[in-house]
């Protein structure tokens, strides 16, 4: 049974009635590595144009009447924030911070803090944003291997593996959709390039890989980084998804498949919480790495060990995608 972790701080100071916020997690593992909370308290009602941009853009959208930081749990006997206006409409769009600091959790509510009686407001914090309006763009991660098993993948494929993923990003998106790509293997997983829209750019970053294959594969460590940055820049109106080819076993730290799996799916049994991964193979090491990630429950996976089953899952991992987002004229 999951545990309801909570910090509580008041808001409205003394000789009046009390306004509470309550900060909660419903995964003890989502919540682990929380150690700041950062409120920022808007003059507006409307928690979704707020949750359209990033935590640090409140102002964007209304005016900011309190921002307030504060060591994650909170202290119930704190005054972290009074003299809040009374009798309307105020949004509460909180977030905390792991020690890096990275945001790994977000959440708005909107309140009326009373003049005359008590109030009580819960924010439940979410991996990533929900949201009433559908998605009409990707943020798109794409982790690649580049180790020393990902070069004998390759020369399976006839050394297509980059160029196949170079035609995969260059035949387009929905508009506004961003793409960034992480490597591991010659080093500690790296982001090559992005986020950006402009795919050219990306091209140009992908195009001198097939020269650079080395060293040991880390495709937990790399999946786990790269779904904490889609995390901690997720907004309403854009889907943050993953790609990522596989060649190797996990050569990193221990833990780092738990860490993997927390990137991806987050609060366990909450699926709003997850993010879509297309999970290709392109060796049997690669797909027995997949199958302990993934499994059958999160995501795709496709084995890929030549050059056409590559073609064809990212064909499939394209559509994938698309269904993903609601296309506009």
């Amino acid at each position: 049974m999951q545990r309801q972790v909570l910090a509580l701080v008041f808001l409205v100071g003394c000789g009046g009635p009390n306004a509470s916020l309550e900060v909660t997690f419903t995964d003890e593992l989502v919540e682990a590595p929380a150690r700041t909370v950062d409120i920022t308290v808007v003059d507006s009602s409307d928690c979704e144009a707020l949750l359209s941009v990033p935590h640090d853009e409140a102002k964007s959208v209304g005016s900011v009447l309190a921002q307030r930081q504060a060591a994650y749990p909170l202290d119930p006997e704190s005054d972290l924030l009074d003299e809040l206006p009374t009798g309307r409409a105020l949004a509460f769009d909180i977030a905390v911070y792991d020690a890096t600091p990275t945001l790994i959790a977000r959440n708005c509510q909107v309140a009326e803090i009373s003049a005359s009686n008590d109030t009580q407001i819960k924010v439940p914090m979410l991996s990533l944003p929900l949201c009433a309006t559908p998605p009409t763009a990707l943020d798109l991660m794409i982790v690649l291997d580049l180790s020393v098993a990902a070069a004998v993948a390759d020369i399976s494929m006839g050394g297509q593996m980059i160029p196949r993923v170079r035609a995969f990003v260059a035949s387009g998106f929905s508009a506004g959709t961003t793409v960034t790509v992480v490597t591991h293997g010659p080093a500690a997983p790296t982001v090559l390039v992005g986020p950006t829209s402009v795919l050219t750019e990306v091209d140009a970053a992908l195009e001198p890989l097939p020269t650079m294959y080395l060293g040991q594969g880390e495709p937990y460590e790399a999946i786990a980084m790269g779904t904490s940055l889609l995390r901690a820049r997720a907004v309403c109106g854009r889907r943050p998804a993953l790609l990522t080819l596989v060649a190797s076993p996990d050569s990193g730290a221990l833990g780092s498949l738990d860490e993997a799996l927390i990137g991806v799916a987050a609060a366990r049994m909450e699926p709003a919480d997850d993010i879509f991964t297309s999970g290709i193979g392109v060796s049997v090491d690669g797909n027995t790495a997949l199958v302990d990630l993934l499994g059958d429950t999160l995501g795709v996976r496709y084995g890929a060990l030549v050059e056409d089953t590559l073609v064809n899952a990212l064909s499939a991992s394209r559509l994938r995608f698309q269904s993903l987002i609601e296309l506009v004229d």
